[in-house]
Formats: C-alpha cells, structure tokens, sequence
C-alpha cells in the first residue's frame, strides 16, 4: 500500500497585469450610435478591413479546395463543412484560429497593412 500524502493546492499568484484593450479612434467609439458615422471615412476603411480579414480568415481556416459545405438533416442548422478528400481532413485538424494567429502567415501581415 503506497504512503497517502497530502495534496498540495496551489494558489494563483495575484494578478498585476491585465490585457488593454485595442482603443477605438476618436469619435468612433461602441458608445455612439454606428448611424451617427456611417458615413465617415474612417469608419468605411474600417468596416472594409474588417470584413476583407474576416474573408481571409474563413477562406483559411475552411479552404474550398480541401472541402464542400453539405445542408443539415434538421431544418434550421446551417450548412456544415464536409471535407472532400482524406488528405483534407489530416490539414483541416491543423486549422485553428489559434495556429492562424500565432503563425502569422504572409496574407495576414500584409492584409493588416491594408495591402
């Protein structure tokens, strides 16, 4: 019979530092209502990053070549992806947002710089 020994719980050590969050440009903070600068530049160029990255983004994380997008047996799910081949799906598990963010491929430079 193995001696019983006593568990040890660690305790965190106090948190001194916290993340900042990435800070809005003037005028164009969550506060103001978005119809109030529709129409403002900044807030174009923004939107337009914005959805050019999400597009990036998707288009990495779920490659079309690598898979097809197959409707649900239930009604109201949305579509799912399928992966086309074997190959596909041995790439696909190495797809993560996590491995998109600390890989920092070529596109995602250079779509940061509006490129």
């Amino acid at each position: 019979m193995l001696p019983q020994t006593h568990s040890v719980r660690r305790q965190a050590p106090p948190r001194t530092t916290t993340f900042k969050t990435f800070p809005f440009p003037d005028g164009l903070s969550p506060d103001i209502p978005a119809a109030d600068y529709a129409g403002a530049p900044r807030a174009a160029a923004i939107a337009h990053a914005a959805r050019r990255l999400v597009e990036l983004r998707d288009r990495w994380l779920n490659p079309p070549e690598w898979l097809e997008w197959a409707d649900e047996a239930v009604p109201g799910y949305p579509k799912r992806p399928v992966a086309r081949h074997d190959a596909a799906v041995e790439g696909l598990n190495g797809r993560t947002l996590t491995k998109l963010y600390n890989a920092r491929p070529r596109w995602r430079t250079l779509s940061a710089c509006g490129t």
